[in-house]
């Protein structure tokens, strides 16, 4: 019985290789966002005197999207991919509460300058 639920759990960790075109695909889609953000830049650099605020802000923020969507990308990339030696899932073992924490300061009134 302890060598049929080891296989199973082989198989099942093995069909992680099935997502391995899906992420393929991701990486090209993220080449055509790279592409898309380079044409957009060259809009904005060769149109720079001649652009109201308002187009510069909405070519900016095409920018920004552009480059949003791309690190979504990136994380959903990186975070599905997961190398191990033995076949097994080793990420569950070096996932500590301590590695979820932002180091980020905390900006209180207190903490703002006097005039």
């Amino acid at each position: 019985m302890d060598r049929m639920i080891q296989v199973l759990k082989n198989f099942i960790f093995w069909s992680r290789w099935l997502q391995a075109p899906l992420y393929l695909g991701l990486i090209v889609a993220q080449g055509v966002y790279v592409y898309q953000f380079m044409i957009e830049l060259s809009h904005l650099v060769a149109k720079a005197g001649r652009l109201t605020d308002t187009d510069i802000m909405l070519i900016v923020l095409g920018l920004i999207d552009v480059v949003m969507i791309a690190n979504l990308l990136n994380m959903v990339i990186i975070g599905g991919y997961e190398p191990s030696s033995r076949g097994s899932p080793s990420r569950a073992t070096r996932i500590s509460p301590s590695g979820c924490r932002t180091s980020a300061p905390v900006c209180s009134r207190s903490n703002w300058p006097r005039p």
